[in-house]
């Protein structure tokens, strides 16, 4: 069976060529990434980006930074990677299928029925998570928000019976007594 098109052009690219191309596709996403921060400053990445970048270089806080954002990339990119084989290996064992064999085939990208119904499983749970999240944020949100109103409203009537009362005390003590 002849390969298509696409991956005999791919093959014919030098080291050298397939590096360029993934450098300039990282820079891509790296410069996609901060103007999207730049777009959203209230978000906390974008907050904690001006904290540690801001002023001259030397003054940047380079270990705090590895801290708060290479450290999480990573993790979720070595999750992104792991994921998928480490339920695919699940789905196996409970089809009773979970061999050397059967997980060298996954790994090597043979047996991709496997992997993508594994791939399916953690893309819904991961959309049902960020959904759930979201939702807890805007219920949070509107909480608050019913709360503010609640208290400004209670607010506004308490001072409305405030001046009557002090009115009403204050014509009292005005008037003189007559006997």
């Amino acid at each position: 069976m002849a390969a298509s098109p696409e991956v005999e052009v791919a093959f014919e690219r030098t080291m050298l060529q397939a590096m360029a191309h993934n450098w300039m596709f990282g820079v891509l996403h790296v410069w996609v990434g901060l103007s999207l921060l730049r777009v959203f400053p209230a978000l906390w990445w974008s907050r904690q980006l001006e904290r540690l970048f801001t002023g001259p270089p030397h003054t940047w806080h380079v270990g705090r930074s590895i801290l708060v954002f290479a450290l999480p990339l990573i993790g979720v990119s070595v999750a992104t990677a792991a994921l998928p084989f480490a339920v695919a290996a699940c789905i196996m064992w409970y089809r009773g299928e979970l061999t050397a064999d059967a997980m060298l085939r996954a790994f090597r990208l043979v047996d991709l029925d496997v992997l993508a119904l594994s791939v399916k499983a953690v893309l819904g749970t991961v959309l049902i998570v960020a959904a759930t999240w979201q939702a807890c944020l805007l219920y949070r949100k509107w909480s608050q928000s019913a709360r503010d109103r609640a208290y400004l409203v209670g607010h506004q009537l308490h001072n409305l019976d405030e001046p009557a009362e002090n009115i009403s005390a204050e014509t009292t003590a005005d008037v003189p007594l007559s006997v």
